[in-house]
């Protein structure tokens, strides 16, 4: 998945993950933000849904 891209039903305002503190992420770097899609954490481009990180259990 890494590499990947998101699917665009997950590049949605509903699942960005605004309080990333809150279920224990890191600070997404800039231009990144962390959606909750099937289960997982996935740290994403904004721009372009390119996945750089995926988290089963933060």
């Amino acid at each position: 998945m890494r590499g990947g891209h998101l699917p665009p039903q997950y590049r949605h305002h509903n699942y960005v993950v605004s309080n990333w503190r809150g279920h224990h992420l890191s600070p997404p770097p800039r231009g990144y933000h962390w959606v909750q899609a099937d289960g997982r954490y996935v740290l994403a481009a904004i721009a372009t849904g390119l996945i750089l990180q995926v988290l089963l259990n933060p």
